[in-house]
């Protein structure tokens, strides 16, 4: 028996693992034993729950995380696909009087809301116990998953016991049955139940007949019961399958009842007429079929060596390189210098080369423009200026130099001949990197440096980190967004996309905040700055939500951006997106 347990981790884990080690003990498999510890997502749960036979549900003060596009979570979704595919599901949930901790209780309020509406659901819906402690939830369960086990194990003795049964026996008590549905004697939902027990080997994944019914037709496989006997005792209260194509299924009946063609009636049956759930089950009876005859020929294989693939997927890359436009031209050399490495020899480099010493060139044309009119300042400033004003200047910068460095300014870089470290310099001094991504070319750097480069790397990656902790940001980069529409009542975004025709458009963000702060939100066209929002956040907060909204027409149709900056000027978010020059017939904003 297959079982799924669906909760929230952190504050259940004791709850969880007390579950998991009993529902091991009692040899049942245990499905969702992979993902306390990593970060599966909402199809891969999905997936799970589908596989399992029982799931089992623990709830107390948290309604856990959302996935990115919806608005329920996991352990609601779980709930829900659980119910909508028929699972048996038994729920525990915490019992409102006891003392729980503060910390493993929802604080955000709009999960709250979810969380109490949830929870009224499943207490209506399902067989709910309350429970105090782990005794409790393990004196229900206990015999509870033994009574499924009954039914489950059984199951699958079946199966495997049917699997053994000759195609030939199968096939000839489907010919009978489809002799008893041509003539009237047994309904759609009968004949299309049993067909497809017999040739799936009694898989129920989806549909589950009454166990009744489950005897009846294993005493048919087995010759305790006869078609006959079998029609006496059929009901119409089994369940509908979907039969169509009547005309063709009278057809198949008349085809000559050879060996070969009754096992191809049968998968057919199996497999196409009754959308058997268990593919892999079809699958060994085609097997079958397919053991009893010659093979029609063989397709020759191309065999591609390793090295023409890998050439062919740098050309590829390289292509795509040159045709998508760069954020700017240090990003473009970082590019083009980890392409050459990643790629060697099987490359033209001439290409990359002369790409990488003309945006080379331009750096150094720029530093040096840079340098001259650094020192011209410097002049005028030497020539306005009087002598005592000069000195206390300097023993100014003295003083600052002597004091703490400040979080918020990189650490003097040291002069190191590396192209690929004075690429990196050159690409943060722009004004389109953020502090998350500066963090990330470091980290990655720092894993191929050694030297003086690679300190260089892990100082200024400690900054940051340390950074990162006393300001506010953006969640992760999947939390700041651009969506056809934000819910009101959810405070979620929907249709995330990053396409518009003219008309609204909303951004939104989630961020952590350690005070109070302000954050702006730039609307850029070319370059420029066509609107800005402000948005004040009064308390700290691990989950604080913002979204703004603004109107765009066709003038401002091409590539657009949004830049997001905290308190503390950092850049802390940026997106990109497109206008188009014409406006919509419709929008749909579905979720």
């Amino acid at each position: 028996m297959r079982v799924f347990v669906s909760s929230t981790v952190s504050d259940l884990k004791a709850y969880r693992a007390r579950l998991n080690e009993v529902i091991k003990e009692k040899g049942y498999e245990l499905l969702s034993a992979g993902i306390d510890n990593k970060k599966a997502t909402l199809k891969e749960r999905l997936k799970l729950v589908g596989k399992s036979d029982v799931v089992i549900g623990i709830y107390a003060h948290r309604y856990g995380t959302i996935p990115q596009g919806e608005s329920t979570s996991y352990i609601e979704q779980e709930f829900q696909f659980a119910r909508k595919s028929g699972k048996d599901i038994l729920c525990f949930v915490i019992d409102p009087k006891i003392d729980w901790p503060e910390r493993y209780r929802e604080d955000d309020f709009i999960k709250k809301e979810r969380l109490s509406a949830f929870l009224g659901e499943v207490e209506k819906t399902n067989l709910t116990k309350h429970f105090r402690s782990t005794d409790d939830v393990l004196t229900t369960l206990v015999p509870a998953l033994q009574k499924y086990s009954d039914k489950y194990d059984r199951i699958e003795k079946l199966q495997a016991w049917s699997k053994d049964v000759s195609p030939a026996k199968k096939f000839k008590l489907l010919n009978k049955l489809t002799d008893a549905y041509v003539n009237g004697k047994i309904s759609d939902s009968t004949y299309g139940i049993t067909s497809r027990l017999i040739a799936g080997h009694f898989n129920i994944d989806r549909d589950r007949p009454p166990s009744r019914f489950i005897d009846q037709a294993e005493a048919l496989l087995q010759g305790k019961s006869t078609i006959t006997e079998f029609v006496k005792s059929a009901h119409d209260d089994w369940g509908p399958v979907a039969i169509t194509q009547l005309g063709s299924r009278r057809i198949m009946y008349l085809l000559p009842t050879t060996a070969l063609l009754f096992l191809l009636l049968g998968v057919f049956i199996g497999k196409w007429m009754f959308s058997t759930a268990n593919s892999e089950s079809a699958g060994a009876l085609q097997q079958e079929v397919r053991q009893t005859a010659a093979p029609i020929s063989e397709e020759q294989t191309v065999i591609i060596s390793e090295e023409e693939k890998q050439r062919e997927e740098a050309i590829r890359r390289f292509t795509e390189l040159e045709a998508a436009p760069a954020e700017s031209d240090s990003l473009r050399i970082l590019q083009y210098q980890q392409l050459k490495n990643e790629f060697g020899a099987l490359l033209d480099n001439s290409g990359i080369d002369e790409a990488l010493r003309g945006l080379q060139a331009k750096f150094e044309a720029q530093k040096q423009a840079a340098a001259e009119a650094a020192a011209r300042a410097a002049l005028e400033l030497a020539e306005a200026q009087a002598v005592e004003t000069a000195q206390a200047a300097a023993e100014t910068v003295a003083d600052t130099i002597e004091s703490e460095p400040s979080l918020f300014d990189p650490i003097p870089p040291p002069d190191i001949d590396d192209t690929d470290f004075q690429a990196r310099l050159a690409m943060l001094k722009t004004d389109t990197v953020t502090i998350h991504q500066t963090l990330d070319i470091w980290e990655q750097y720092a894993q191929v440096a050694d030297g003086e480069a690679a300190r260089y790397a892990v100082s200024e990656i400690e900054r940051i980190n340390e950074l990162l902790k006393k300001t506010t940001v953006v969640r992760n980069i999947d939390e700041f967004i651009t969506c056809l529409n934000v819910n009101i009542d959810t405070r979620m975004p929907e249709d995330t996309t990053y396409v518009f025709s003219p008309g609204k458009i909303w951004m939104w963000a989630r961020l952590t905040t350690t005070e109070p702060d302000t954050v702006r939100a730039r609307w850029m066209v070319n370059g420029r700055t066509l609107f800005t929002n402000v948005a004040s956040i009064p308390v700290a907060s691990s989950a604080y939500r913002i979204f703004f909204s603004k109107t765009y027409n066709p003038a401002h149709a091409g590539n657009n951006e949004i830049r997001l900056y905290n308190g503390d000027g950092l850049l802390i978010g940026r997106r990109t997106f497109q206008v188009s020059e014409t406006a919509p017939e419709a929008v749909s904003t579905t979720r």
